[in-house]
């Protein structure tokens, strides 16, 4: 191994108790103004107008990827909340959520949305004051070998394959050879990772090298419970596949 690292109560607004021995009471009528108020509550539930929220066909989302994000190889979403006119412009867009957070998803989103128009869910229906939704932003890895990496129990990859292309192995690549590596990862002293291949498949053509400085790059989300919740043990499994991909 290579280290790196019934009556029915207060549904009906009424009392079904009684003493023994005495007839049972017909029930009380609830007030009216219980009534009056289960009506207003009623029509205050009513569904709200909806729209379906339409996006040019002219737009291209890299050209205001957040910088951050794209150095990093982040893909993410913005979600914004918009005025909507009886025309279905959006305007007074601004951001009120991102995932992942920090890397400025919700402002792209937020300084593009205007763009995007609002139309009646269905024929006739009414368009709603405001209309809240999300833009994600993909990037599109290059022509090439891609590396993917998924993280098991619960962690999170970040990152796009295209981010570590330089890391395969100039071998396979020529032969056009894929490859799976299984790397398990734990901490080690003075605060680093210590990775070690636990499989890789097919030996011989320096996959697992590469996976292991695969790890040292990683942008991970940790599981429910945070790290300690897989023992701060984290494992992955690197596929490298030489076919050219769009």
């Amino acid at each position: 191994m290579r280290h790196w690292q019934g009556c029915q109560p207060a549904a009906l607004g009424f009392s079904c108790a009684w003493k023994p021995g005495v007839a049972s009471p017909m029930p009380v009528a609830p007030p009216v103004t219980l009534l009056a108020a289960a009506l207003l509550q009623s029509a205050a539930s009513a569904p709200a107008p909806e729209a379906r929220i339409v996006r040019p066909p002219d737009l291209n989302l890299l050209y205001i990827y957040p910088q951050t994000a794209r150095a990093a190889g982040v893909e993410g979403s913005g979600t914004v909340t918009c005025a909507v006119s009886a025309d279905g412009a959006l305007s007074a867009c601004r951001p009120v959520g991102e995932e992942p957070a920090g890397f400025g998803f919700g402002v792209a989103a937020a300084n593009v949305a205007k763009r995007y128009r609002a139309e009646p869910a269905a024929p006739g229906a009414a368009l709603p004051a405001e209309a809240t939704f999300a833009i994600g932003f993909r990037l599109r890895p290059a022509w090439g070998p891609l590396v993917r990496v998924d993280a098991h129990d619960g962690w999170a990859v970040l990152q796009t394959p295209f981010v570590w292309q330089e890391f395969f192995p100039d071998r396979p690549r020529k032969e056009g050879v894929a490859g799976e590596v299984e790397v398990k990862c734990a901490p080690g002293r003075k605060g680093k990772a210590t990775c070690e291949v636990v499989r890789e498949t097919p030996e011989g053509y320096g996959y697992g090298k590469a996976a292991l400085k695969v790890q040292q790059t990683l942008r991970l989300s940790p599981p429910p419970g945070g790290a300690q919740a897989t023992g701060r043990v984290v494992r992955t499994t690197v596929r490298f596949d030489p076919r050219p991909k769009d």
